[in-house]
């Protein structure tokens, strides 16, 4: 963290920049794969930042030999080490908030689940989405194609066009959207009735 605040005072535009952003010779790894991950989902690199933390954290405990991990990050997490791992779902004012769980396949694998949403939290959106959750190997990359699928969800029909390019990243092992009363998903994963 403090590194990447010491970057900030030196390149302004990364740290405000809602396009992608090219990193600087000095910039954190992590910053340079943020800006590289930018150019690939039409988003500004600090969309990916809680993912990039997420990630580094998982990877120091992995790299200790922690056999199980989780970690939580305002909605972005990083997880290895489980075949397969249910969440609950909060999607807002949407019918299905906390109504549904996904259980989602990993084959142990590292991995990132992340979220964004357009109509709750804190995060800049220009979308509506409900809840937008990707779910990929490389946790920085799920955190930016959250925000940019979340900022291309403006109605209920935006659902079935987008999913189909979400699927085109082949990095990518699942999804799903979430505009108020209607639900999109695909890949590994199953959705469940909470009880």
């Amino acid at each position: 963290r403090e590194n990447l605040k010491k970057y900030l005072t030196i390149h302004q535009e990364f740290k405000t920049s809602l396009i992608p952003c090219k990193s600087l010779d000095k910039a954190p790894f992590f910053a340079k794969e943020m800006s590289e991950l930018s150019f690939k989902t039409d988003v500004g690199p600090m969309a990916g930042v809680a993912g990039a933390f997420s990630q580094i954290a998982g990877r120091f405990l992995k790299s200790r030999g922690i056999p199980e991990i989780i970690i939580e990050n305002g909605g972005d997490i990083y997880v290895y080490g489980f075949e397969n791992l249910t969440i609950g779902i909060f999607a807002g004012e949407s019918p299905f908030s906390e109504k549904i769980n996904l259980e989602i396949e990993l084959n142990k694998k590292e991995c990132g689940i992340c979220s964004s949403s357009g109509s709750f939290g804190h995060s800049l959106s220009f979308g509506k989405a409900d809840l937008v959750t990707v779910v990929s190997e490389n946790v920085i990359l799920a955190d930016l194609l959250a925000t940019s699928f979340c900022n291309k969800i403006k109605k209920a029909e935006d659902i079935d066009f987008e999913i189909n390019n979400l699927k085109k990243y082949e990095e990518v092992n699942s999804g799903l959207f979430i505009l108020y009363d209607k639900l999109g998903a695909f890949g590994n994963l199953k959705i469940k009735r909470r009880y």
